[in-house]
Order: structure tokens, then sequence, then C-alpha cells
């Protein structure tokens, strides 16, 4: 091997790791984000450089850089890349056994450096350290990858086989045969030619990885066209693709042909204004515009014809995205015209049945009012006085039920009603049927508690009763008069506290034992809703009722 220079063969060995360094380098860059691994790749290639420099320097710099240093930088190189293949194929294994190795290296080297010098048995050492790893390498490509995967990673798993088998050949020929080399560069080595079979090597292995991760892309390439594909096919709206500068069609799906009626093959480089498929042409255009701003349209509705003309009514969406380096448009249509009639016959019951319910309201008030009214005029003609303070009282539960029933008419919920925008009108109504120049001075104190209906109907004919006895026998005709209600809730509870400044109810009265309907009946509601009536008596008279909704 005298016409091979060993130190041109290590220094073409260098511009080689440089080169593959750089090409690593640059996939790692471009698909660090996408794939794991590849920058321990980069890493790999560049330590081996490094070793490659270092080796070629031998002589001009301490043995511990250009022997130790050089060995197991290029060492940890090649685990580097063992654990970046590891990475990329979503593999990784435990790597005590390789630290052991590197260590087990480090310390050899030392010996055969410094102890006993010998550069065949640290050529023994390395090898045998190189070929442990790359023996993982071959079995991670071939055995432990799953079938799928395996013509993507046999290549690698191939060209470390070959590093290992070079491997093996530089132990047994450094162990088989005499060797008295002392200088690593000394012209004639055997080295120089495993030096060149390693830049093949080297070459073929960046080449792999190459080809490794340019095949992963293309089948990630070709999952992606197929979900695509298998989405665009398979959905039950109408898709389209279509050229964005005139609206040329390049693919539909099923649901297009069953939504307009025209077939794939009809469709075919038309544009949708040549399919007349716009019931008003303007809307593509308004289309067009609004994507070419915001590179997308979300769910606005638009009219639509069908091959027959019938008019069709869909949810329309679409964004632009590249084809061949031209912009298309992807749009979808969902079909809501049976939700749009739907829509409409709803429409037109509700304004029936509003019409209906305005019609029963106005009925249901005449009457509540013709009883009312009767009342009166049956206690206006009555001549027992009792009798017809009996019938005034019962057309006043009357009137607090017809006010609430029209509270409930005007608001949007019908089974409930905040108390704060009954109960003082309900008030107002009751005293101002009362005669008299002098009229009782009333605060109200009501939070904002909605409570159901059949409950605010009953709590607005206990208040009928406590203030018409207060109009009757508290404040009438006083001209320091005060009415006061309040109304609070805390904690499920209901406090409701009426009270007048009158001379107040004696002691003897409660609203067990009164002798008038009206207190009885205030009883008897206050129990039906599994609630309590207190009467305190201070300066005038309070009732307090408290109960839980």
């Amino acid at each position: 091997m005298g016409f091979l220079d060993m130190r041109t063969a290590i220094f073409c060995l260098l511009l080689i790791n440089i080169t593959c360094t750089v090409v690593i380098v640059s996939l790692w860059i471009q698909n660090r984000r996408r794939f794991a691994g590849t920058g321990l790749w980069a890493v790999h290639f560049a330590l081996q450089a490094t070793g490659v420099f270092l080796i070629l320097l031998r002589g001009t710099v301490p043995e511990a850089l250009s022997v130790m240093l050089a060995n197991i930088l290029m060492l940890t190189g090649i685990l580097l890349g063992y654990m970046g293949l590891e990475r990329f194929m979503a593999k990784k294994g435990p790597q005590l056994q390789n630290y052991l190795v590197l260590i087990v290296l480090s310390a050899l080297l030392y010996y055969f450096t410094y102890v006993d010098p010998d550069t065949p048995a640290r050529v023994v050492t390395f090898s045998v350290a190189s070929l442990a790893i790359s023996l993982q390498c071959v079995w991670l490509a071939i055995r432990r990858i799953g079938p799928y995967e395996r013509s993507i990673t046999l290549p690698i798993g191939l060209v470390y086989g070959a590093f290992g088998f070079m491997s093996i050949i530089r132990i047994i020929e450094h162990l088989a045969l005499p060797d008295t080399q002392t200088d690593f560069f000394e012209p004639g080595s055997i080295d120089a030619l495993f030096i060149v079979s390693y830049q093949v090597l080297l070459v073929l292995l960046a080449y792999s990885l190459a080809f490794m991760i340019n095949k992963r892309l293309y089948r990630d390439l070709q999952t992606q066209e197929e979900k695509f594909s298998k989405a665009f096919h398979s959905s039950p709206y109408a898709i389209i693709l279509s050229q964005m500068s005139d609206g040329r069609i390049i693919e539909v799906n099923a649901g297009f042909e069953n939504l307009t009626g025209f077939t794939a093959r009809e469709v075919q480089d038309k544009s949708t204004l040549d399919l007349n498929i716009w019931a008003d042409a303007a809307d593509r255009a308004a289309v067009v515009e609004e994507i070419s701003k915001n590179s997308s349209l979300q769910g606005i509705e638009l009219n639509f014809l069908k091959k027959s003309g019938e008019h069709v009514t869909g949810f329309f969406s679409a964004e632009t995205i590249t084809i061949n380096n031209q912009t298309a448009l992807l749009a979808s249509i969902s079909d809501i015209t049976e939700r749009k009639r739907t829509e409409e016959r709803v429409k037109a019951l509700l304004a029936e049945k509003e019409l209906i319910l305005i019609e029963v309201h106005h009925r249901v008030k005449n009457n509540l009012n013709a009883i009312y009214s009767l009342l009166n005029l049956q206690a206006a003609e009555h001549g027992d006085s009792s009798a017809a303070g009996a019938l005034h009282d019962a057309a006043g539960r009357v009137r607090s039920m017809m006010m609430l029933y029209d509270k409930l008419y005007r608001s949007e919920i019908v089974t409930e009603i905040s108390i704060d925008t009954y109960f003082p009108p309900l008030i107002d109504e009751i005293v101002g049927l009362f005669p008299g120049e002098a009229k009782p001075k009333v605060e109200t104190a009501i939070d904002l508690i909605v409570l159901k209906a059949k409950t605010v109907s009953t709590l607005g004919i206990i208040l009928n009763e406590l203030i018409t006895n207060a109009m009757k026998y508290a404040v009438r005709d006083r001209r320091d008069a005060a009415l006061r209600l309040s109304a609070a809730g805390r904690d499920g509870t209901i406090s409701i506290s009426f009270e007048d400044n009158g001379p107040g109810i004696p002691e003897s009265v409660t609203v067990e034992n009164s002798s008038g309907f009206g207190m009885r009946l205030v009883d008897m509601l206050v129990k039906q809703m599994g609630g309590t009536v207190r009467i305190e008596r201070h300066d005038g008279t309070r009732f307090i009722i408290k109960f839980r909704e």
C-alpha cells in the first residue's frame, strides 16, 4: 500500500466528514420540528469530523488530544448517532451499557497510550467499541422496528452492518497478523485501506439518513393526502375545490353531486358560474372579495340552484389553499333548505299562537275584570254592610290576581316573576281604592327575587289582606300614616315584612285565633307555602312572613 499516503487518506476522510456534517445539519434545520433525533445525527458527524481533525494533528499536539480525545469523540459521535436513530424511530431504549463501553474505552486508551504504548491495541479497542454500537444500530433498524417501517430503515441497517464488518476485519487483522507498527501514519499501513472504506461508508450513511427522512416525509405526505381524500369524498357536505382566479372546478365530492344534481364529470373544467349554481351571481364576487381579504369565510347563508333549477339554501364556508403554486378555494356547503323551511313553519306557528295568546289574554282579563266589577256592583247595592264588605274584600282578591296575570302576560317567562315589579304597584293599587284626602306614606325595600307564579299569586292575596286591613283599621285618614313593605332572600329563605304605624292589634289577637276571615286566610295561605307568620307590636303592627322557595 506504498502508493497510498496515510495522512492524505485521513485528510480526505476529514473533508468527507465535514461535507456530511453540512448535509446532515441542513437536514436537521429543515426537519427539526417534524422528526426527533436529527439533531443528534448532526452532532454525530460533527464529533467524527473533530476527532479526525485531531488525529490529523498527531505529532503536533499532545497525545491526550490526538489519541485519547480524538477516539473518545468519534465513539461518542457513533453513540449519539445510535441514540438519534432510536428517537427518530420512537424506539428509545436503555443506554447504560453504552456508557460503560465509553468508560472502558477511555480507560484502555489511557493504558495503551501512557502505561503500555501500543498503537494496534488502541485500534483493536476502538474497533471493538465501535462494533458494539454498530451491531445495536443494525438490530434497531432491522429487528426492533415494525415491518411497515423496515423498508425505510433497511439501508441504515445495511450501512451499519458494513461498519461492523469493517470493525471485525480490523480486529482480526491486528490480532492475527504480527504488527510492529508504532507510527499510525507509517507509509504502507493497511489502515489506509480501511480509512478509504470508511470514507465510502460515511457517504453511504449520510445518504441513507437523507433517504430515510425523505421516505418518511413522502409517507407522511401520502398519509395526509389519504386523510384529505377520505375526508373530502366521505363528507356529507358538498365540497368544491376550485381555482380562485376564475372559479374553474378542480374536483367535487359525492355530496356536491347529491346537492346540485351535477356529476363530477359534468363539472370538470367548468366554473361555478358556467354551471349557474349561484342563485345570485353577485354572491360569488362577494365571497371572493371577502376571502381575498381574510383567506377564509365561515358560516354564511347563501342561495344556490340545482341542475333542475330548484332553489337550495346552503350554509357556506371556504378558505384558500395552495396547489401547484396557485391559490385554490376549498369550499363546503351544508344543505339547510329543510331546516330553513322548518324555521319558517315554526315562525308562522309562533305568530299564530301569539295571536291566539293575545286573544286568550284579553278574554281572561275581561272575564276577571267583569267578575271584579260585578262584585263591586253587588257590594254597592247590598243593604247589609258586613256582606258588602265581604264582597269588596273578594273583589280586592280578584284585583290582585288580575295584576299578577297582567304582569305574567307581559313577561318573557310566564312561569316566574320578580316580586320587585309586582309588589309596589299592588300596594299603590290597593291604597288608591280607599277614599280620603290623606294617603299613607308608602315605603318599599324589595330585593330582586324571582319566584314561581303560583307562589307570587299566593303572596299577592296575602298582601291584599294585610294592606286592606291596615287601610281600614290602622292608618285611614291619619295625616302621619305610613306603610312599609320589605322583602329579602338569604340562603334560600324568603323573608317578607309588612308594617304600619297605626294603634296596633291587641295582644289577644293572633292569626290563629282571629275572628276575621282575612287573618284566617293569611294563616292558611302561609301554611300552604310551608312558611310561618309572626306579629310584632311596637309603634304599630308588623307582620313577618318567612318561607323557603
